[in-house]
């Protein structure tokens, strides 16, 4: 049973803050080191004091000092009464068509994600977490939201809410990326049952967020062995949850960019992948990249949905590859499941992992991987030296994403990139 409950959420006051772009922020695991300086200088208020404070050995109490600050001062307000948050998102999908998703926000009662209603879907890094709980524990309050989805064919949250968000909004913003925000707060208990009883029988999927989700379950259990009681605030985590069938979310690839392999030889490679793959080449002059660059990315768009394929570049060659898994090589694996259908699945366990022996574990997969949703990048970062070889994919599918988990399965970390990225900064919840 899925379980969630109404909260009073901490905001930034729009009497202080009049215009609520200038606090806000991505998500911080998304965030560029050229972006966070920019974030710091944009407002002396800017969420990115609290969610990705200056490097030291001092930044989560750093952070934790600002957030009570703000709150004496007046600058963070809390609602005084328990609600859920109607959090909607307008965006242009390739600068061409115009997506709204729209969602609500409350507290959800933490679960096991491999057993529970809450499933999660990807394996995450030891890292990110770990930072996240010292963040969690020094602040005492849930800074960012974890992206959730489930299927309701039905839209009851629409129906519910369906006056509400012809009011006016408690908060209104456009962010740097030109994507709108808007946030209703709703206190009316008829909506609130209405809402907290659809999605008690439903399963929920972490989408976005997985670190964070992680972070709060660690909180939790040292709460519980501190003598904390095991249904206070601590039991519960800050969650946005989206259907499914509002068809609102956009999911982008997440391309893998390889650095710091010792002694990679691309020739060896390449004659390995031509064992596992049927490889097409797509090879150019310096006047000719550009083409070859477009003709590869049409043709593995062409490979969407229907074969497991994906594209390569590697340094040392001028050649783009798209790399197609062939036949036999489908039949030998271990199991023709959900997870093993994936491109990113038959990426990491063929390629990765058999082929460049990036094993499949937290250590070696963030010391030899970097992530972008952004093809381009990933090309560049071979052709200008920053990377060894990088492997562009096409975008896994919500519902593969969802039967995995559902099937007791996790994907390869950072599988895909939910997008718009919810906005840190627009609620906050605080653990008493």
């Amino acid at each position: 049973m899925a379980e969630i409950i109404p909260f009073r959420a901490v905001r930034f006051s729009q009497e202080k803050v009049r215009d609520l772009s200038l606090v806000v922020a991505p998500p911080y695991d998304v965030i560029s080191p050229k972006q966070q300086e920019r974030f710091w200088r944009q407002h002396p208020n800017n969420v990115i004091r609290l969610i990705l404070n200056n490097e030291g050995p001092d930044r989560y109490s750093r952070a934790a000092g600002y957030f009570r600050r703000w709150l004496k001062e007046g600058v963070l307000i809390r609602d005084g009464q328990p609600s859920i948050y109607l959090y909607q998102q307008k965006y242009l999908l390739t600068g061409k068509t115009e997506k709204i998703t729209r969602g609500f926000i409350a507290l959800a009662k933490l679960e096991d994600p491999d057993t529970g209603q809450i499933r999660a879907t990807e394996n995450i890094f030891s890292k990110p977490s770990a930072d996240r709980l010292e963040l969690l524990k020094a602040c005492r309050a849930n800074l960012g939201l974890i992206l959730s989805i489930y299927y309701d064919p039905e839209k009851t949250v629409t129906q519910l809410t369906r006056n509400k968000i012809r009011e006016r909004p408690l908060s209104f913003l456009v962010d740097h990326e030109g994507i709108e925000h808007k946030l209703w707060q709703i206190t009316d208990s008829v909506i609130i049952k209405g809402v907290t009883e659809m999605i008690r029988d439903k399963t929920v999927f972490i989408g976005d967020g997985h670190h964070r989700y992680a972070s709060a379950l660690a909180y939790r259990d040292l709460r519980r062995k501190s003598g904390g009681k095991q249904d206070d605030n601590a039991d519960y985590v800050m969650m946005y949850f989206s259907n499914i069938n509002d068809r609102g979310i956009t999911i982008l690839p997440t391309h893998r960019l390889i650095h710091s392999l010792n002694g990679y030889k691309p020739r060896g490679f390449l004659e390995e992948l031509h064992k596992l793959f049927k490889v097409k080449e797509f090879a150019f002059s310096p006047q000719g990249e550009g083409k070859a660059r477009k003709r590869m990315l049409r043709a593995l768009a062409q490979k969407k949905r229907r074969e497991n394929a994906f594209g390569l570049i590697t340094r040392g060659k001028s050649c783009y590859y798209m790399l197609q898994l062939k036949e036999e090589e489908k039949d030998s694996l271990a199991s023709r499941d959900a997870l093993q259908s994936l491109d990113v699945a038959v990426l990491h366990n063929l390629v990765l992992n058999r082929l460049l022996n990036i094993e499949n574990n937290n250590l070696k997969v963030e010391s030899n991987i970097r992530l972008t949703p952004d093809p381009e990048e990933a090309i560049s970062a071979v052709r200008h030296g920053t990377a060894q070889l990088a492997f562009i994919l096409n975008p896994t599918r919500v519902e593969q994403a969802t039967e995995v988990a559902r099937t007791g399965g996790k994907m390869p970390q950072k599988s895909t990139y939910f997008y718009p990225k919810l906005l840190s900064g627009l609620v906050f919840n605080k653990i008493d």
